[in-house]
């Protein structure tokens, strides 16, 4: 008898699944954020300055 096997979409989940539990070393896509978030030295998007908010009709 032929294994069972997992609807692709379940494969690539599960696969999804597994690498969200290793470490957060590696290099991530860009993540999504208002145009006004800046990106700081280390590559991570943090909150502009205050003045920016200020600044905003």
């Amino acid at each position: 008898m032929k294994k069972y096997e997992l609807p692709l979409e379940y494969q690539i989940a599960q696969e999804v699944y597994a690498r969200r539990k290793e470490p957060d070393n590696e290099i991530k896509p860009l993540k999504i954020a208002p145009p006004c978030y800046v990106l700081n030295a280390n590559g991570n998007l943090v909150p502009p300055p205050e003045e920016t908010y200020l600044k905003r009709p």
